[in-house]
């Protein structure tokens, strides 16, 4: 309804003069907002404001002040909320976009948080009171091959949906985009889409470690010609080349396969370490005999 004044006597008894007066909008902190409005005059003692609009800052505790016109009186109304307006559109927060983040674990913000999506106005202002769109994510982009991207649909909680359980498993790349998308069926954010900023997945913990080069050329008591070469990578493929697995010890040794039987002289229990260097492990010297490093 119009917010609706009446003109009282100084014995507060209703009187039908003349007289006119003009609102201004109060902010929680008591500051006057903007300009007052037009004059408005009285009929029959009532003064009747229509068309009020107020764009600011989603809040409890605004007020109406009523100025009357000629005089110093003032009148101010009970204290009442500005709310957002309708879901319109989706911005992550604190304009953190989605950041570098490793294959298989979750999918974090450039500050290294949760991703997280927030519903906005027409004007800009959160929706704190949204608790019914959902937001999903895809890949628009993918660098690498995909595996699977998990954890891709939130509900926003007053007005914000955090992604806590977003993985993106796969090839290990710089160029990958992932889109999120409202769904609030009637509302303007329905079909919204937020486009993330391009990121590198970075390969996930080891889990297998491989031959990239196999031992050949293997003389009794001469180092192989041929020195084996593994490396070590996580469960997608992607080689591991830096953190603590890219430095894992690799041991090698060397014995019989079934269906033959005996031993070779110190090669049966004895292995030989080495500290991989960016994921990959080169063995040098390896002696067929003794598989010791020469």
């Amino acid at each position: 309804a119009n917010p609706r004044v009446k003109l009282q006597d100084g014995w507060n008894n209703d009187t039908s003069e003349a007289g006119s007066a003009t609102v201004q909008l109060v902010d929680p902190q008591a500051n006057l907002v903007g300009s007052p409005s037009a004059a408005v005059a009285a009929a029959s003692g009532a003064i009747t404001f229509s068309s009020l609009n107020y764009v600011s800052l989603p809040s409890a505790g605004y007020k109406l002040r009523y100025s009357l016109a000629g005089t110093a009186f003032t009148l101010d109304s009970t204290a009442f909320e500005i709310r957002a307006n309708a879901p319109a559109t989706l911005r992550f927060v604190d304009s953190e976009t989605v950041g570098n983040s490793i294959s298989g674990l979750g999918i974090k913000n450039t500050a290294g948080n949760d991703v997280r999506v927030e519903v906005l106005d027409a004007n800009g202002y959160l929706v704190n009171w949204d608790n019914a769109t959902t937001i999903t994510a895809s890949v628009k982009t993918a660098a690498g091959a995909v595996t699977a991207l998990t954890g891709r649909t939130e509900t926003v909680v007053n007005g914000v949906a955090t992604f806590d359980a977003l993985r993106l498993t796969g090839a290990a790349a710089s160029g990958y985009v992932l889109s999120f998308t409202a769904s609030n069926a009637g509302e303007p954010v329905n079909a919204q889409v937020l486009d993330g900023a391009a990121f590198a997945l970075m390969p996930g913990s080891a889990t297998q470690l491989i031959v990239s080069q196999a031992a050949a050329g293997a003389r009794s008591g001469l180092p192989f010609t041929t020195m084996p070469e593994l490396q070590i990578r996580d469960a997608e493929g992607n080689l591991i080349t830096s953190g603590p697995d890219a430095a894992l010890n690799v041991s090698v040794s060397v014995e019989l396969l079934p269906p033959a039987t005996g031993s070779i002289p110190g090669l049966s229990t004895t292995n030989v370490n080495l500290a991989a260097a960016a994921g990959e492990a080169t063995f040098a010297k390896l002696d067929a005999q003794s598989a010791n490093a020469l």
